[in-house]
């Protein structure tokens, strides 16, 4: 027999699959701070309808900052830390809001944008939504270009450094901006965000691992995207995690208009709020 053979017919190299390739993390100092919190536009549009000290403490809890790289409406971009379970930094998001309505800046949207090679704000004319993951960039200015560029980034929850210390209930959300809501709303909660609908592989085994030890953990999908959500929930039972969706909109007047808008949780508690 020859010696990569086995005695099934297969061969060494078949059988055998690659290890997974270990995942890189941002240095610690990257964390986003209380530095200019006040100033983060996302911070301006909630304080006034939940109390200056309860936003900031939920934006404390869940290491939200204030960043320069977009300004606008007299204000900055808000950077949202993914912290694992483990306090692994894992990625930074950062994105650009009006302070007036709360909504995110999408394709179009005046804002202006940091150049830090010329050290000064610019017109952002790109037709691109005010997004950007800052990973890269912050291990390219600490590790060089060439580490950046290999480094294997890898998304968790939004809010996932919480389970570590927090028992309740894991409540998962779409937006970001959605989790800090319903954090400040409902404090008795742990509220995780996946950062968009496939947002961080969020249904894959690994990336939901750390749920495995809540006793329940309860879905809040968008309007629209119940069905999508549903078979999400059933790939975390398959995967060993107590996941239902809450159907939370029977707890409120949904309208034909919200549901063709793709409303969530986030926009009715911020009803309530006004």
């Amino acid at each position: 027999m020859h010696p990569d053979e086995r005695p099934n017919g297969g061969f060494k190299h078949q059988m055998e699959r690659p290890a997974p390739r270990c995942v890189d993390f941002l240095a610690p100092r990257y964390v986003p701070t209380l530095l200019r919190i006040e100033e983060s536009n996302l911070f301006r549009f909630l304080a006034p309808k939940f109390g200056h000290a309860a936003t900031l403490a939920t934006f404390t809890r869940y290491k939200v900052g204030a960043a320069k790289h977009w300004r606008n409406g007299g204000g900055y971009a808000t950077a949202f830390a993914q912290i694992d379970r483990q306090g692994h930094l894992r990625q930074v998001k950062v994105m650009a809001y009006d302070p007036n309505t709360g909504k995110r800046l999408k394709q179009g949207a005046s804002a202006e944008m940091w150049n830090q090679r010329h050290g000064r704000y610019e017109p952002d004319t790109a037709e691109s939504a005010k997004v950007w993951f800052a990973g890269r960039s912050l291990m390219e200015a600490e590790r060089g270009k060439e580490t950046a560029q290999a480094a294997n980034l890898v998304q968790c929850y939004f809010g996932e450094h919480l389970l570590a210390d927090n028992r309740a209930n894991a409540c998962i959300v779409e937006s970001e901006k959605t989790a800090l809501i319903c954090a400040i709303a409902d404090p008795n909660s742990l509220w995780l965000a996946t950062g968009g609908k496939n947002g961080a592989r969020w249904s894959d085994a690994e990336v939901s691992a750390p749920l495995k030890d809540r006793t329940r953990v309860l879905l809040y999908p968008d309007l629209g995207s119940e069905q999508p959500w549903t078979e999400r929930a059933a790939q975390l039972r398959a995967n060993g995690i107590n996941a239902e969706v809450a159907l939370w909109w029977e707890a409120f007047s949904v309208s034909e208009a919200d549901r063709e808008s793709g409303l969530d949780i986030g926009d009715y508690v911020l009803r309530l709020a006004q």
